[in-house]
């Protein structure tokens, strides 16, 4: 039987499918550890941004959602549906592209405000990229969830994860299918914008204020959630870098570093040296 969905809704179609084919495999991958799901609203349209850690993060979150019975839409940069495996996916749950900086960003807004006003649930990583901090902290973050939630008066729901970076490493698209991977995914509730009524994505300092207390409750989430202190400073990936090939070349050598403990894992114990006679 296909779950019930907030506002009386079905999961139908693409997501039908992820419930019924791919969320057995990722039961088998993943160990879940989830809470927080009362934070999640059971009617009307709503945004969901999580922290970013790694490319299967998306997948993550849309077999967390659809198995609490919610249909879910990204906005999510463009470069991730190059992607194997998860590019294809994300074309088919009709996921909307954004290309930063371009017409086509401003396009994806307004498709994204017209869907949460139909009630839909749209999904926006507001760092708009996978962190940089080489902790996996959340970096500095965009103001668009902030602009979609001033403009819709919809809830601004953050979501804490941690675990999906150790399954698919940052800026890779190999994926550790031999091992089960702790997954923790948290719902925070939604923060408090009643005091930003009548304001909309036209007032800068509104903007700035609801983007700031969006990343504190996903920093301060996140540092409760590893139950480590949080650093004083934020990422700042125009300053601090680094590069995205730099990202990738370190995915590589940590792959390969991890391939070569395996090896070592395995190999007996090195034999004493004979004693000389």
């Amino acid at each position: 039987m296909a779950r019930t969905y907030h506002s009386g809704h079905r999961v139908t179609g693409i997501y039908r499918g992820l419930e019924i084919f791919l969320a057995p495999v990722l039961k088998l991958l993943l160990r879940r550890h989830w809470d927080g799901i009362e934070n999640l609203p059971r009617e009307g349209g709503f945004i969901l941004s999580p922290n970013h850690l790694s490319n299967f993060d998306p997948v993550a979150m849309g077999y967390f959602m659809v198995m609490q019975g919610y249909e879910m839409r990204y906005l999510a940069k463009s470069g991730i549906f190059t992607v194997p495996v998860v590019g294809p996916i994300m074309r088919k749950w009709g996921m909307v592209p954004v290309q930063r900086g371009t017409s086509d960003a401003t396009e994806a807004l307004s498709a994204a405000r017209e869907a949460l006003e139909a009630g839909e649930v749209i999904g926006l990583y507001p760092e708009g990229t996978l962190t940089r901090d080489p902790a996996y902290w959340p970096m500095t973050i965009k103001t668009g969830a902030a602009r979609l939630a001033l403009d819709t008066g919809m809830p601004l729901i953050p979501v804490v994860q941690w675990g999906p970076q150790d399954f698919m490493e940052r800026y890779s698209a190999r994926m550790r299918i031999f091992h089960k991977t702790d997954v923790y995914v948290r719902v925070l509730p939604a923060l408090d914008l009643s005091g930003f009524a009548g304001k909309d994505s036209s007032d800068h300092e509104a903007v700035h204020e609801v983007t700031r207390r969006l990343h504190e409750a996903l920093t301060q989430g996140l540092a409760k959630l590893r139950d480590s202190a949080a650093p004083d400073s934020t990422w700042d990936m125009k300053k601090d870098g680094p590069a995205k090939e730099t990202m990738k070349s370190l995915a590589k050598w940590r792959i390969a570093l991890r391939k070569s403990v395996k090896r070592q894992d395995i190999l007996p114990p090195p034999r004493s040296p004979s004693p000389i006679a």
